[in-house]
């Protein structure tokens, strides 16, 4: 798989670096679907997305439409089947209590071999 090829990405963990991953692939024109274990969780990751913005914008580090387009191709996520029915290129973890918790990604019915796995 060539980066040209990815066009859909999927986050599992939406914590303190999981939101951001998923934004900055948004930013950068991918289609993300981030995924934590509730909505509780994913809703502090969008106001954490959010308040990123606003440093971003008020920085001239990105412009207003470069945020509408970002947040247009951000989704997000409790329902883990949904994640995996969304049809992601690629897919990252990033330190997912269930994770750690089944101890093997295989559990969910993905293999750590597959190419569009890559763990953080």
């Amino acid at each position: 798989m060539q980066l040209e090829d990815i066009k859909k990405v999927g986050v599992i963990g939406a914590g303190i670096m999981g939101h951001g991953i998923g934004f900055t692939f948004a930013l950068n024109g991918y289609k993300v679907m981030l995924h934590d274990v509730n909505e509780k969780i994913l809703s502090k990751a969008m106001n954490n997305v959010k308040m990123a913005i606003k440093i971003f914008v008020d920085g001239g580090l990105i412009s207003p439409d470069m945020v509408e387009a970002a947040l247009s191709r951000l989704a997000t996520t409790a329902d883990l089947s949904a994640l995996l029915q969304y049809g992601f290129d690629k897919l990252i973890l990033v330190r997912h209590p269930e994770f750690l918790k089944n101890r093997a990604i295989g559990n969910w019915g993905i293999g750590s071999a597959d190419p569009f796995y890559r763990g953080i």
